[in-house]
């Protein structure tokens, strides 16, 4: 004899003699009443013993049911005292985000006071990351991916928001009020990250406007790119994402408007964290933002 190859068995049994009833264990077990009574039935040949007298409509434990209930409510409680010990280490484990650094800097880092009231008191740590499909390493909880999602079978993409670009410059470099705009951009050098070496080719293309022949000044990352414009140092094409707050802060206008294009951000987990609760606050966290943020934007 076994008893621990009846482990549903038993955790029927022990909740049903914990609260008196079978309607309440069946409840507390997200169960139909007949799946308890048969469970419990089941135990009982098994056992070759009675554990309950049966009422009209209720039950009492018998003596050898007692003394069974005993001893595995005690080890009920043993594991769920484990599963909370659990939980705790889990909560205390930081969430390890990881995206490119101009997303960091331009868009999360503002937000971050937000993300954080969204976790509670799991700790957040943020790395930089421009690799693809970052997720199968087991050290990092989340990862943004820009364009397409990550392919692999080992992951899951959670899309928050829609791949746009456009041309932006600092209003000084228009005049107040803006005029002859078109004039104007074509006489500004152009400013590219070399991160994205193509994007002024790509967002001609696109947009279709007239080829630009000014000089070119070109930055390490993206970030650099956009500080640069914002200073007033040339214009660049520049993701939506990446330049929402300065818009609206009026440090950068976009005069011709964003094109959306077929890519995406998304959040990404390894699908061994799809029931991490600390990982599903955070991309949930991002879905919202991202719906708030396009209403917002458009």
């Amino acid at each position: 004899m076994n008893i621990l190859h009846h482990l549903n068995a038993l955790r029927c049994f022990e909740a049903a003699a914990r609260l008196g009833s079978i309607r309440a264990a069946a409840e507390e077990l997200n169960v139909t009443d007949g799946a308890v009574s048969r469970q419990v039935r089941q135990l009982e040949i098994y056992l070759g013993l009675s554990l309950f007298e049966r009422g009209h409509r209720r039950i009492s434990l018998t003596d050898s049911g007692t003394r069974l209930a005993q001893d595995v409510t005690a080890s009920f409680n043993l594991l769920r005292r484990a599963n909370q010990y659990l939980e705790f280490d889990q909560a205390k484990k930081p969430i390890v985000l990881a995206a490119p650094a101009s997303f960091l800097l331009r868009w999360l880092i503002p937000r971050i006071n937000r993300l954080q009231k969204a976790l509670g008191e799991t700790p957040l740590q943020l790395v930089t990351w421009d690799q693809q499909g970052c997720n199968i390493d087991s050290s990092i909880s989340v990862s943004i991916r820009i364009g397409s999602p990550d392919s692999s079978a080992d992951v899951i993409n959670t899309a928050f928001m829609q791949e746009e670009f456009g041309l932006v410059v600092n209003p000084k470099l228009l005049g107040i009020p803006p005029s002859n705009i078109e004039e104007k951009i074509l006489k500004i050098p152009r400013l590219i990250p070399k991160t994205r070496p193509n994007i002024w080719d790509q967002w001609i293309e696109e947009s279709a406007v007239d080829t630009f022949d000014t000089p070119t000044i070109g930055f390490e990352r993206m970030f650099f790119t956009l500080e640069a414009a914002e200073a007033g140092h040339g214009i660049a094409i520049a993701p939506r994402l990446l330049v929402t707050d300065s818009i609206t802060s009026g440090r950068l206008v976009a005069p011709f408007g964003f094109i959306s294009r077929k890519g995406k951000y998304y959040a990404v987990t390894a699908k061994w964290n799809e029931e991490n609760q600390s990982v599903k606050k955070v991309i949930n966290w991002f879905e919202k933002v991202g719906k708030e943020e396009k209403n917002y934007i458009q």
